[in-house]
């Protein structure tokens, strides 16, 4: 579907170009003017009527992109009517002149009109991106914001709220610019559809529902803290507020053309405990029959960051005033953390011990329950067994019958599967203190008897959303970076797999040059 997207953008985009360079090059200008205007239009009036239409209904998921979207459209429609009937007339061009000239105009034209209509469909609430079209968002490796699609073939979208953002503190300028008050709304279109219950849950938020009643900050540590008050219509359908990290952000104050910083939250606290932002499935979420909620969000940004909104579910807020704390003060303020240091690898776990507990032979990948004849992704299989590709798999389910179940993983002949749990509470964990230790492009290997050494193949990864198999035996998995990075807090597993050579002693299990751990597992042929 994404791909019909991109045809139908450019096919659209293109033909607008055509049409008004076979209508002159005077008419394409006068379009062009109209769209302009009707763009300008829209950004003025697009957060005030839709704050009007606010109710706390269902159709709230639906106002920022319709609002938008109507407020383009009929002021286009007047003026394209009232410049009609003012200016009947036209300027005759010869007509390669008009192809020439007339066309690159009506092109820009087909530009803004269809990235006004992206970003006002990127406003509106649907399960799945519109045409699979969602280029930004949590990542699933450590849930950081950016990039976790492909964008346009031709960026519409972002051509049109750039050069409105430019105008807005330019020719167009106003007290409170888009630019500065709503940057990269484009990027917003995306992240504030990443919701809970992959896409059900709320995104819209009456400004009466939240309040800001205190800031913190803390120089010391760069780090900046805000209790939000939430009100009973701020939950979603009346149920429960959830609220995902890319539906918060942090507007830095700017000036003049510069775009201001922005930021998201790293951490937050309500009554249940500190809670970090590093896994998509944590969500700040009230407990049922809750009318209200307290919550506070930490943020960790530069020296230089002078705050100026604390942007909700795309609502502003204008931030109070800072009460300096120190260190101490501030985490005390943000409450107990120690579950989230004790899990970050102080557990006393003894670095370079035996490892074999955690350390075994076998084919098994998991709980997982697959069928030859059930879409695996990319999987491929050599005798009815996993042998490369990748595949998120959903837990339960019924068990296929013994003659279509898929059988394990491949075992080349000459070699056996070695799986080692490195979770961060296994006595092989490659996290916390190691992952502090060492880089990104540290080497993940297993060390045999006769000092030969073997990099993971694939790995097996347990989360709430499913178990994640992935095989690459002809590229193998080398570094940190190539792995799932696992939260702090939660019940997430990671298990690496290794092809090793028959009738060898694994004796060590190293990452950079660490030794995580030491064994004693022969590699015995299979029975």
């Amino acid at each position: 579907m994404f791909t019909v997207l991109n045809i139908v953008i450019v096919a659209l985009t293109f033909l607008i170009g055509y049409w008004w360079g076979n209508q002159g090059l005077f008419s394409a200008i006068l379009h062009l003017v109209c769209v302009v205007a009707a763009g300008a239009i829209a950004f003025a009036f697009w957060e005030p009527l839709t704050f009007l239409l606010l109710r706390g209904t269902a159709f709230d998921n639906y106002a920022w992109g319709f609002t938008l979207i109507i407020l383009f459209v009929i002021p286009l429609l007047i003026l394209r009517v009232t410049f009609d009937k003012i200016i009947p007339g036209n300027v005759r061009l010869p007509h390669w002149a008009d192809l020439a000239f007339g066309g690159p105009v009506g092109t820009l034209s087909g530009v803004l009109t269809m990235g006004m209509f992206v970003i006002g469909a990127g406003y509106i609430q649907c399960l799945k991106a519109p045409f699979g079209y969602g280029a930004f968002g949590r990542s699933s490796r450590n849930s950081e914001i950016g990039k976790i699609g492909s964008t346009l073939w031709l960026p519409v979208d972002q051509w049109t709220s750039n050069f409105y953002s430019l105008l807005s503190v330019t020719s167009l300028s106003t007290p409170n610019p888009l630019l500065h008050t709503n940057p990269d709304l484009w990027k917003q279109a995306s992240l504030l559809r990443d919701t809970s219950g992959k896409g059900k849950g709320q995104f819209s938020l009456k400004p009466s529902e939240a309040r800001i009643t205190s800031a913190i900050t803390c120089p010391e540590t760069g780090g900046l803290a805000y209790s939000v008050h939430f009100k009973e219509g701020a939950r979603d359908f009346g149920s429960q507020l959830t609220l995902s990290r890319s539906q918060i952000r942090l507007i830095s104050t700017a000036s003049g053309t510069r775009k201001p910083l922005t930021y998201h939250p790293v951490a937050w606290r309500q009554p249940e405990g500190y809670f970090l932002f590093d896994d998509r499935a944590n969500y700040v979420t009230s407990q049922s029959g809750q009318e209200s909620l307290d919550v506070v969000f930490e943020f960790q940004v530069p020296a230089e960051f002078v705050p100026k909104y604390l942007q909700i579910r795309n609502i502003r807020y204008d931030v109070p005033r800072h009460e300096e704390v120190a260190r101490d003060r501030f985490k005390s303020l943000l409450g107990d953390r120690r579950l989230a240091v004790d899990i970050d690898g102080d557990l006393g776990l003894a670095m370079g011990g035996p490892i074999d507990d955690v350390l075994e032979l076998s084919t098994r990948p998991g709980a997982i329950r697959a069928s030859t004849n059930q879409p695996i992704g990319t999987l491929k299989l050599i005798s009815d067994k996993f042998a490369s590709g990748t595949n998120l798999f959903q837990t339960g389910g019924q068990r296929p019958s013994r003659r279509l179940a898929i059988d394990g993983l491949y075992e080349p002949p000459g070699v056996r599967i070695v799986q080692l749990d490195v979770s961060r509470d296994s006595l092989a964990s490659i996290f916390g203190p190691i992952q502090k230790e060492v880089s990104d492009r540290a080497l993940i290997v297993l060390v045999d008897n006769r000092n030969q050494t073997y990099s993971p193949y694939g790995f097996v990864h347990t989360s709430q959303e499913g178990i994640r198999l992935k095989l690459e035996p002809t590229r193998y998995i080398k570094t940190m970076s190539q792995l799932p990075l696992l939260p702090l807090s939660g019940t997430q597993r990671l298990k690496l797999l290794f092809m090793v050579t028959l009738d060898v002693t694994i004796i060590e299990f190293r990452v950079g040059n660490i030794v995580v751990g030491t064994s004693n597992l022969k590699i015995i042929p299979s029975l």
